[in-house]
């Protein structure tokens, strides 16, 4: 086609979900090492693209889709309980819940009904006409949820390494799968997978292959045990995008996310120290600086934790404007 006529054509032009993370005609990939948080994300992910509800206040909702939740690994009944918890908050704030739109396949349900050992790998080292076969059940389901529901679901695949056979380090046994993907987006399908991150590299491991051929790259990390919140039992980690086709700027920019056993996400600034953390659980207690000056000394000077309470105003951390203070 040559550009002249380029310029005539009327183009479908995608849709953003979630504004502007998961976009029509995308591959998301979120990578991770264990307990950073990955299925956490995933769920709530999943339920805010299902619901049309917001991402908390970083991503914001434009259209719903039912989605596909295929989890590899971890027991049916904890992931209700994941499910249950991450929508109490939304229910509690009497927020629209369609539980008809979200689809989960999980290795109690495949045990539960004649598949005695579980999930077929969707990629197999050199037996990639028996996965072809395999990932031809998964493509039955994506078509009877359409039929069911007008739509495509977005389909979520945890884990890469719970759900294939192959050597990770090897761009030839990436491909079929990953080519699968691919036609499943010209197709329609928005996918996000989970994959873990090598202990050396930082990154996904294995080869590269599959992080040219995905639009965005997440990669959670376990905050160090400094940056932790002592009083907080749930998920604790940082956010890094490691490759972004749609968005960039301030949008690209790392982050803190933290996740409590209600549900309840909270998001941070990366550039919070210790210190920071701890005046911020003191200001959420409703202690004043003067207070918290009295508290803990070491934390700084009055006029540092003014300073430093004021920053995190600034930074949306605390809503509340800043103030001018006489130090």
């Amino acid at each position: 086609i040559s550009f002249d006529q380029m310029l005539e054509i009327n183009y479908p032009k995608p849709k953003f979900l979630l504004m502007p993370l998961i976009r029509e005609k995308t591959v998301t990939q979120i990578s991770g090492d264990y307990g950073s948080g990955k299925t956490h994300l995933g769920l709530l992910l999943s339920l805010a693209i299902s619901q049309g509800w917001n991402f908390d206040t970083w991503y914001k909702a434009l259209f719903s889709r039912p989605v596909l939740y295929i989890e590899g690994e971890l027991p049916a009944a904890d992931v209700r309980d994941r499910i249950t918890s991450l929508i109490e908050p939304h229910i509690e704030r009497k927020a629209k819940w369609d539980p008809s739109k979200i689809y989960t396949l999980t290795l109690d349900d495949l045990e539960m009904h004649g598949f005695k050992y579980g999930f077929e790998p969707l990629a197999i080292t050199n037996e990639e006409e028996k996965a072809k076969r395999n990932r031809k059940i998964i493509e039955r389901m994506l078509n009877a949820i359409k039929a069911r529901t007008g739509s495509y679901p977005v389909l979520f695949l945890d884990n890469i390494t719970a759900l294939t056979s192959i050597d990770e380090n090897k761009s030839t046994d990436w491909s079929g799968i990953m080519m699968w993907l691919m036609n499943l987006k010209t197709k329609g399908v928005i996918i996000v997978f989970f994959h873990h991150t090598g202990k050396t590299t930082g990154t996904a491991s294995g080869s590269n292959l599959a992080q040219r051929l995905v639009d965005t790259h997440i990669i959670l990390k376990r905050l160090p045990e400094k940056a932790q919140f002592t009083n907080h039992d749930g998920v604790q980690c940082s956010v890094h995008f490691d490759k972004f086709r749609n968005f960039g700027g301030s949008r690209s920019k790392p982050f803190m996310l933290l996740c409590n056993r209600q549900g309840q996400w909270t998001k941070y600034n990366m550039l919070m120290d210790q210190k920071d953390f701890k005046i911020l659980e003191l200001v959420k207690e409703g202690k004043t600086a003067q207070e918290i000056y009295k508290i803990d000394k070491d934390l700084g000077s009055l006029a540092t934790l003014y300073r430093r309470i004021d920053k995190m105003k600034k930074e949306g951390i605390i809503d509340e404007k800043p103030e001018t203070h006489n130090y």
